[in-house]
């Protein structure tokens, strides 16, 4: 797995805004999750960088944060699917 350039991160929609609409506390309610979540999506909606960064979070498994457009759980089935496919390749 090859290490991606980080310079998309200068372009995104989320530098322009609160941060932590990508990252909630850790023992965060449901119903403020949701939330949080929606106005996060509505920033990555507009992101010309999108792609790179759901990119970057699924290949370095990160596992907190809402990552171009793709919360925690989802972005957990994006990446063993990932991992599935490499596996596949390999054989």
């Amino acid at each position: 797995m090859s290490v991606m350039p980080l310079d998309w991160r200068l372009q995104g929609a989320c530098t322009l805004g609160d941060l932590s609409l990508f990252f909630g506390p850790e023992d965060e309610p449901d119903a403020d999750r949701q939330v949080r979540e929606a106005k996060a999506e509505a920033i990555c909606q507009e992101c010309p960088v999108r792609r790179e960064c759901l990119s970057y979070a699924v290949t370095t498994a990160q596992k907190s944060g809402y990552w171009g457009g793709v919360g925690e759980v989802e972005r957990a089935r994006i990446r063993r699917n990932y991992l599935q496919d490499l596996r596949g390749c390999a054989a």
